[in-house]
């Protein structure tokens, strides 16, 4: 697929706007519609940022909104909030289009939506989104292998859940692979606004500690990831809820995105 058409559910956002600023600069991927809240100063951000981008609310999307939008784009992305996320499921199953959920907050319910709608459409939904943070995970089992009394210790911006999904994925990774538990230490010492998450994975031997550790900040790098993972995405078939693991070979072919 030579261009991959998104609408994008939650594009006011701050990983919206850093999207819609990769986007242009992609060749391969197109964000062609948003879905936010209100429409009041969306042609105003419209023009800051790409005038080919058709705005809904999520009121509109709705049963007569269906048959009619349904060819205009190939992937859905959900980044926006919990009590959108039913509306932007069901548009997704009746659409068939792929969907890349990336909300927080999400109840046990609705991740069961989710899980079921797998079935049905291409879903995407993991603990990471940041091609780094993948690759720190790989490491740290490759680490885990050769140091035990594991601790790792996550620093994140206010209001982050804890510990993180990473965290936690990281744990029952090194455990799966390894046998080796991990202890997590989470805290929030920095700003919301800053989007900075830090990991530090120290390990014991013989003779010393080490660590391994991975940092990433803002949301443009996030975006530009989520429009890689789009683009995938975009190929993919029912069957299972995807996370980076599962088209990490696909991704990594592209030299420039990992």
């Amino acid at each position: 697929m030579e261009n991959v058409r998104i609408l994008w559910s939650g594009l006011r956002g701050r990983t919206g706007l850093e999207a819609q600023v990769a986007a242009r600069q992609m060749d391969d991927v197109q964000i062609v519609a948003g879905v936010t809240r209100e429409l009041t100063g969306a042609m105003d951000f419209d023009l800051r940022t790409s005038e080919r981008v058709q705005w809904y609310t999520y009121d509109e999307v709705r049963e007569d909104f269906f048959a009619k939008y349904r060819r205009d784009f190939d992937v859905i992305v959900d980044f926006s909030h919990a009590e959108q996320f039913d509306a932007i499921l069901r548009f997704a199953m009746r659409t068939h289009v792929p969907l890349i959920s990336g909300t927080s907050g999400l109840s046990e319910q609705q991740l069961v939506c989710l899980n079921n709608a797998a079935k049905r459409i291409p879903v995407f939904r993991g603990g990471n989104f940041r091609f780094k943070v993948k690759k720190f995970i790989d490491e740290a089992i490759g680490f885990a292998h050769w140091y035990g009394d594991l601790v790792l210790q996550e620093r994140f911006y206010e209001g982050k859940t804890l510990p993180s999904e990473t965290g936690k994925v990281l744990m029952q990774k090194i455990l799966a692979n390894t046998g080796n538990a991990v202890r997590i230490s989470s805290s929030t010492p920095y700003r919301k606004d800053s989007l900075i998450c830090e990991w530090e994975l120290w390990g014991n031997d013989a003779l010393s500690s080490q660590k391994i550790s991975c940092r990433v900040e803002g949301f443009d790098e996030l975006a530009h990831d989520v429009l890689r993972t789009a683009k995938v995405m975009a190929t993919k078939s029912p069957g299972k809820v995807y996370c980076l693991d599962d088209i990490w070979d696909v991704l990594a072919l592209d030299a420039k995105t990992v």
